[in-house]
C-alpha cells in the first residue's frame, strides 16, 4: 500500500517543526516533495541503473534533420544502438569517444539526441534510458515499493523548508544522511552482477538533492 502526498507533506512538516504556518503554501509542498522523489531517483540510478528502464525506438529519415526529440520523461541515457532487432545491431559510443573513430556516434544537446556523423545518420535506432519518476498527485501515492525510503522525503522536503527561510538543519541533516545510505544500499541489493554503466547524464545537481533547492 502505498503512501498519499498529503501524508508526506504532514510528516515533512512535522520534521521541520511547521505543523502551523511555515514558509510555504500547500502547492509548495507538494512540489518540494516531488523534488524529494526526483532527487531520491538520482541517488539511486547513479547506484543501479537498471532499477527503471524504458526503450523507445527512433528512426531518422533525413541527413538534413539528424536527431530526434528525447522522450518527454528521459532523464538518463543508458546506451544507443543503431539498427535493433537485427544481426547488424551494434551499441554506439558517445562522440567523442576515440575507440569509435569511423563509427556512429551519438551525443544529447538540449533535449535532442543526435547522430554522428550527420551525413551517415539514416537509420533506425534503439534509445535506452532512465525515465523521469512519476510525480506525486492528489490521485497519485508514492509506491508501496518505497515506503520503506518515506522519511527520505519527508525530510528531503523538511530540509528544503527550513533552508529556504535560512532556518539551521543540523538536527535533521544527519538523519537523511542515513536515510540516502540506506537507499543507496537498497539500489545495490537491487542490482544485477554486472549492470550496464550510463555514458551520459543530464544535468541534476549534487547526490540527494535538485539545483536551486537545497545547498
Amino acid at each position: 500500500m502505498g503512501v498519499p502526498l498529503a501524508q508526506l507533506v504532514i510528516g515533512a512538516r512535522t520534521a521541520a517543526s511547521m505543523q502551523q504556518g511555515g514558509p510555504w503554501e500547500p502547492s509548495e509542498w507538494d512540489a518540494a516533495v516531488n523534488n524529494a522523489v526526483r532527487a531520491f531517483w538520482v541517488d539511486v540510478t547513479a547506484i543501479n541503473n537498471t532499477l527503471a528502464v524504458t526503450i523507445a525506438t527512433i528512426t531518422i529519415t533525413n541527413t538534413a534533420t539528424p536527431y530526434v526529440a528525447l522522450p518527454a520523461d528521459f532523464m538518463n541515457v543508458l546506451s544507443v544502438w543503431e539498427r535493433p532487432g537485427t544481426a547488424s545491431r551494434r551499441e554506439l559510443r558517445k562522440s567523442g569517444d576515440r575507440s569509435a573513430y569511423g563509427q556512429r556516434t551519438y551525443r544529447i544537446s538540449g533535449k535532442l539526441l543526435y547522430i554522428d556523423p550527420l551525413e551517415a545518420s539514416v537509420d533506425s535506432y534503439e534509445l535506452d534510458y532512465n525515465p523521469l519518476p512519476t510525480l506525486l498527485t492528489a490521485s497519485v501515492d508514492l509506491d508501496g515499493e518505497l515506503v520503506q525510503h518515506r522519511e527520505y522525503f519527508e525530510l528531503h522536503t523538511a530540509i528544503a523548508a527550513l533552508t529556504s527561510e535560512q532556518s539551521p538543519t543540523a538536527d535533521i541533516a544527519p538523519r537523511f544522511a542515513v536515510c540516502q545510505q540506506r537507499a543507496l544500499a537498497w539500489a545495490a541489493r537491487q542490482r544485477s552482477s554486472e549492470p550496464s554503466r550510463p555514458r551520459d547524464v543530464r544535468p541534476r545537481g549534487g547526490r540527494g538533492r535538485l539545483p536551486g533547492r537545497w545547498p
